[in-house]
């Protein structure tokens, strides 16, 4: 079988919550700096919790969206692991919109080139587990990189490596899992006997 990672999309590959602040501080004359402490929208945000939802589905129908920046080293240490003939599979709970599978999928193609076998959209904040386990009947995974715990929860006792990739939200979760990678080099040199 062929070697396999899975990626998270949001906060492990591209930085959604810096975009998504300064969407909300352009658009709602906010002043927000730093990163959500428990990912808890509302506190973080301060729009009341309709205008949250609201927002973040603005935001992500916006071009916006379509413009994050990749986290650091990622596009190196991906694009080194796919010239190695591992599969890469990114798995999202940003939503399953046509526009906003267009906006993420060009997003992606321009920060990172076709290195990809396939990108799965479920709802926003959705489940994962099932498409975390259709990749896993087809491929080796080797390692599963996410920044939510519950998402990490999918492949526990699997033999799969968990790897918590760093943000202000997860500190508590960090001893629960194989790895916490602060950035992809982190994260390349974990799994370097691996891949």
């Amino acid at each position: 079988m062929r070697k396999a990672i899975i990626v998270d999309i949001d906060d492990c590959i591209l930085e959604y919550s810096s975009r998504l602040r300064e969407y909300v501080n352009e658009k709602y004359g906010k002043s927000i700096i730093g990163l959500s402490t428990e990912w808890d929208v509302n506190e973080w945000l301060r729009l009341g919790e309709v205008d949250s939802l609201s927002m973040i589905n603005q935001f992500g129908d916006s071009w916006c969206f379509g413009t994050l920046d990749p986290m650091p080293g990622a596009v190196k240490v991906l694009n080194e692991f796919a010239r190695k003939g591992v599969a890469i599979f990114g798995v999202t709970a940003c939503g399953d919109s046509d526009l906003r599978k267009k906006l993420r999928m060009a997003n992606i193609y321009n920060v990172f080139g076709p290195i990809f076998e396939e990108i799965s959209f479920v709802p926003l904040v959705g489940d994962k587990t099932q498409s975390v386990h259709n990749i896993c009947k087809s491929y080796d995974v080797i390692a599963f990189v996410d920044d939510r715990m519950k998402n990490l929860d999918i492949v526990d006792n699997s033999g799969i490596i968990q790897i918590l990739f760093k943000q202000p939200h997860n500190k508590k979760h960090r001893d629960l899992v194989d790895f916490d990678a602060f950035c992809w080099h982190s994260i390349k040199q974990f799994l370097k006997d691996r891949i």
